[in-house]
């Protein structure tokens, strides 16, 4: 049986050009539509397929300059495990959690992230004991931010931030200075002008891990333009950024010739990243420790 719930909460636009409480349409229907698309890619990030999540608008509320009342309404299929709790939850817990790791009741989650972050993005996100570690690489400093889980997870979904740059794009016209969101008449996230150029849309990759190791390849091709990716195989066939400028300044003077089948110990780096919600694995060939020749005959680069 479906469990169905509701949540209300409301946003706001506030500066001296909604004196009037009117709000252009061209600037109020992309940013709702964006708002209802991040709570779905929210809801599918936090929960999967086993939960279905509508965002209707109730109507207009007192007290700001311009602003609208949502109700969130969320549908379990069934009864799945809460990202969050750890336990079975019912499908208002589910909605509260959403808005809450998304931040736009609470006062924390992604909104808070993102103003901690000032526009900055990090080079790697880690998940340790039900938290996300973010690590902020600065010119003279390492930062580290801790999050919940669920932020973390919805601050690598690529439709989220995407979303909630559009959410708050209406802050770049004259005379909008204010966005806020809760579910009260005293709002518990705001972003302001100011801050609105903390929200980026940036889908270039993280990167989640990283390893070294030391690897026998056989070359199977080797091309010196698009960074020098080399064809390698190590029982699979897969391609290799040559990074050992040393190797590759030998190889161009000639002081090196090597030829198909031609095996290379290698001390190599394997990176795992995470480009717009997307896991992809990158190999770098940090090192060539040594050069065992084939006698199968010169290899000409591509």
């Amino acid at each position: 049986m479906a469990d169905m719930s509701s949540t209300s909460f409301s946003i706001k636009y506030d500066g001296p050009a909604l004196a009037t409480h009117e709000m252009d349409v061209r600037e109020l229907a992309p940013a709702l539509l964006a708002l209802s698309d991040m709570i779905k890619s929210a809801n599918h990030a936090l929960f999967g397929e086993k939960a279905d999540v509508q965002v209707n608008v109730k109507g207009s509320f007192q007290g700001g300059s311009f602003g609208v009342d949502l109700v969130a309404i969320q549908t379990l299929y069934e009864q799945i495990t809460s990202l969050l709790a750890g336990q079975s939850p019912t499908a208002a817990a589910n909605l509260m959690s959403i808005l809450q790791a998304l931040g736009l009741v609470g006062g924390g989650g992604l909104i808070a992230l993102m103003k901690k972050l000032r526009g900055r993005k990090p080079s790697k996100i880690e998940y340790q004991d039900n938290k996300a570690v973010l690590t902020v690489l600065d010119e003279f400093t390492t930062e580290r931010l801790v999050v919940d889980l669920a932020t973390g997870k919805l601050w690598q979904d690529k439709t989220v931030r995407k979303s909630l740059h559009q959410v708050v794009r209406p802050l770049s016209q004259e005379g909008i200075d204010v966005f806020a969101a809760g579910r009260t008449l005293s709002p518990e996230a705001v972003v302001t002008k100011e801050e609105a150029e903390w929200f980026p849309y940036d889908d270039s990759a993280v990167e989640l891990n990283s390893s070294v190791i030391d690897q026998v390849c056989a070359i199977e091709s080797v091309t010196f333009k698009d960074d020098n990716k080399w064809k390698l195989n190590n029982g699979q066939t897969f391609y290799a950024f040559m990074e050992d400028q040393d190797f590759l300044k030998a190889i161009s003077d000639g002081s090196v010739r090597f030829g198909k089948g031609d095996r290379l110990r290698v001390s190599m780096r394997i990176v795992q990243q995470d480009r717009g919600g997307k896991l992809e694995t990158t190999y770098h060939v940090v090192k060539v420790l040594d050069h065992q020749i084939s006698q199968q005959g010169s290899l000409l680069p591509e």
